[in-house]
């Protein structure tokens, strides 16, 4: 699909970005703001499955629920941004592009494994491939991400 085709997704992340900007000075508990536009944006998904509606989520249709949310959990200094802080949590963001990079060829991998070794229970199968996949992403993390980052950064080192 031609990049044209998602200006509209640029365009409503660049005003995200300048609203943040107007309102980065006021940093509050927006908990509860949060937690209102989580329940909406999954009754806007159950409700369009509920009622048959062919609402085509691809185009922008989620940012009135995505852009407020980002501000808010941006500016949020409640629970849920201190959550989303603990070292776990942030270890998990930093692994993240490993992850979704990696779970095809792993899983198909893994899926292969199980079958070389009988394994055929779906629950220890999804938690031993979630275990691999995070602990694969992690080691890829520490051992080319960073050192690829501290290189490209290096060369732009002023001398």
């Amino acid at each position: 699909m031609s990049p044209i085709m998602h200006l509209n997704g640029f365009l409503i992340g660049n005003l995200a970005g300048f609203i943040y900007l107007k309102l980065k000075h006021k940093r509050a508990n927006y908990d509860i703001g949060l937690i209102v536009l989580t329940i909406a944006m999954f009754l806007t998904f159950y409700l369009s499955i509920q009622f048959g509606l062919k609402l085509d989520f691809h185009n922008g249709l989620m940012a009135i629920f995505f852009v407020p949310f980002i501000i808010l959990l941006a500016l949020n200094t409640g629970i849920i941004t201190r959550i989303a802080s603990n070292k776990v949590c942030v270890m998990l963001g930093e692994i993240s592009y490993g992850m979704y990079i990696l779970q095809v060829p792993l899983i198909l991998m893994i899926n292969h494994l199980y079958k070389i070794i009988h394994l055929e229970q779906p629950e220890a199968c999804f938690y031993i491939s979630t275990a691999i996949l995070i602990g694969v992403a992690a080691a890829s993390y520490y051992i080319i991400e960073i050192p690829a980052r501290n290189r490209i950064k290096s060369w732009y080192k002023k001398p």
